[in-house]
C-alpha cells in the first residue's frame, strides 16, 4: 500500500487533530480568562505559550488536511508525502501541548 492509498486517511487524521487542539485552545482560553486582572499578569506568559502551541498544532493540522486532500483528488505522491510530514509535526506538536499541560497540574 502506497502513500498516496492513505492519503484520505491522512487528511481524517488532520482534521482530528484539529477538532482536538481546538478543544484544548477553548480549555486555555477559558483557564485563562477565570483569573482576575491581576492574576492574569502572572499567569500570561504561561498561557501564552499553550496558546501559541495549540496554534501551532492547529495551522499544522489544517495543512495536513490540505496536503492529503489535494494528494488525493490530483493523485500526486509528493503532496501525500508532505502530508505525512505535517503529520509528524502536528501529532509532535500535540505531545507537545499536552505535556505541557500535564506538567502544569500539580
Amino acid at each position: 500500500m502506497g502513500v498516496l492509498e492513505i492519503s484520505g486517511d491522512l487528511a481524517g487524521v488532520g482534521a482530528a487533530f484539529s477538532g482536538l487542539i481546538l478543544v484544548f485552545l477553548g480549555f486555555a482560553a477559558s483557564g485563562y480568562d477565570s483569573y482576575d486582572a491581576t492574576q492574569k499578569r502572572s499567569v500570561r506568559g504561561r498561557y501564552q505559550w499553550r496558546a501559541w502551541l495549540s496554534f501551532t498544532s492547529l495551522a499544522l493540522s489544517i495543512i495536513t488536511t490540505g496536503f492529503a486532500l489535494a494528494a488525493k483528488g490530483a493523485q500526486v505522491e509528493c503532496l501525500a508525502w508532505m502530508a505525512v510530514v505535517t503529520l509528524i509535526f502536528a501529532a509532535a506538536s500535540v505531545i507537545a501541548a499536552a505535556l505541557i499541560v500535564a506538567l502544569d497540574v500539580k
